[in-house]
């Protein structure tokens, strides 16, 4: 027996107050523990074959679907609510692209006639309506994962019912239809057929809403993180790049908010999941760092061993713990010889093109064979002056501020790099 969720489950699951979210968890441990539902008060929903309701309280009860091999937790709310949830939803695989779909039943409208008072000089100018889905045709809807039930729905839809209209959809097609909508292609979002006997819930569009659960701790940290969806439930193009095998270096590039944050979170967690590996997961703002530091201990409170192999640092933090791990943590008198010596020779150990009052003002580079993704910029109070250098001063013995040269300074801070950065 295979237990999963839902993203409906945890959206509202949200909306619930802290006393019933507990109540709920509960049950749910419960039924991690057994997925048949032995010992807990189970209850058909009779007009939607498949659906069953569990209760957590006299009022609140969850919405279960199951079906021989798996439990899915659906959705949670108020008795009458769930029942009224449930009846309004089918979980079918889409019939082209073979994803395991919640789909909405379409409400059925009965035309009413109205009497009304005609007023011959307030006749109002015909409004031309438009439709933006009209042309398309079944297999147009089809082909992005509109449920044949709503096929005639969306094509008479106008621009003031679209919005409507695409939260009754499956993800996939609302985002198919709103770019179509607004000057793209649809043949851009085709999705992928699943072959004979495929999975459904294995499908990458279902895997965006369903996911499947070994056990009590990884659904505790699922259910403990309802605001930190999109740190769970992944776009298929979103997870492409994080589980594939790079030869090298990789840049992922897009607009703001489609999720590149995201990606670089899950690919550091995937690294990270790997033995022996060290992961250091980076980036330039501080806030930032604290907040993929709290999502990465989310997504792998189940993992502890995954944990462990994780840092998350903005990049001067990052810089100033590796430096200090090898040599120590440089005092602000330290800092301040350091700039003295700099002075007379300041393009030691500098790289080709740097200018000189860049080694007191904004940083040292540093070329380090090998580590592609290893920031060449280092904050001047994290990372110490370093060269074998043929002025007066080559001669002098160094104080703590200063490395032999800049080899050492690699082969001392190397050792304790990474084995995995992300950038």
């Amino acid at each position: 027996m295979v237990l999963l969720y839902a993203s409906t489950f945890t959206k509202a699951l949200d909306r619930l107050t802290v006393a019933e979210q507990k109540q709920v968890k509960i049950t749910a441990f419960d039924l991690a523990q057994d997925e048949s539902g032995n010992g807990l008060s189970l209850h058909r929903v009779e007009a939607a074959p498949g659906f069953w309701t569990a209760r957590v309280s006299q009022d609140i009860r969850i919405v279960l679907h199951k079906d021989g091999g798996y439990t899915l937790l659906a959705w949670v709310g108020h008795h009458d609510d769930a029942y009224r949830w449930a009846e309004r939803r089918r979980l079918v695989p889409h019939e082209r692209t073979g994803a395991m779909q919640l789909v909405e039943i379409v409400e059925r409208t009965e035309e009413r006639l109205v009497y009304t008072e005609t007023v011959e000089d307030a006749a109002p100018a015909p409004v031309a309506v438009h439709r933006p889905f009209a042309q398309l045709s079944d297999d147009d809807l089809l082909n992005v994962g509109v449920p044949r039930d709503w096929l005639d729905a969306v094509r008479s839809a106008d621009e003031a019912s679209v919005d409507g209209l695409f939260t009754s959809l499956p993800d996939e097609a609302a985002e198919a239809l709103l770019d179509f909508a607004t000057g793209g292609r649809l043949q851009d979002h085709v999705a992928l057929q699943a072959g004979p006997g495929a999975d459904p819930f294995a499908h990458p569009d279902a895997q965006r809403r369903f996911r499947a659960v070994d056990g009590v701790e990884e659904l505790k940290a699922a259910l403990d993180a309802p605001f930190a969806q999109w740190a769970v439930f992944l776009h298929p193009a979103q997870r492409a790049p994080v589980t594939r095998d790079w030869k090298g270096p990789a840049r992922v590039s897009g607009s703001a908010g489609t999720g590149k944050t995201i990606v670089a979170l899950h690919r550091a967690v995937h690294l990270a999941g790997r033995a022996g590996a060290q992961v250091l997961l980076t980036t330039f703002s501080k806030p930032l760092a604290a907040s993929l530091a709290t999502k990465a201990a989310l997504i792998t409170q189940a993992l502890p061993d995954t944990r462990t192999r994780l840092t998350v640092r903005a990049i001067d933090q990052a810089a100033y713990e590796l430096y200090a791990s090898a040599l120590g943590r440089q005092t602000w008198q330290q800092h301040r010889r350091c700039e003295q010596r700099l002075k007379p020779r300041p393009r030691v150990a500098l790289a080709p093109g740097t200018a000189p009052p860049f080694s007191t003002k904004n940083g040292m580079n540093w070329s380090m064979p090998g580590v592609s993704t290893m920031p060449r910029r280092m904050p001047p109070c994290h990372a110490s002056a370093a060269g074998r250098g043929s002025g007066p001063n080559s001669g002098r013995a160094r104080g703590p501020c200063s490395l032999s040269s800049a080899n050492d300074w690699q082969r001392a801070v190397s050792s304790r790099l990474p084995t995995s950065m992300v950038a």
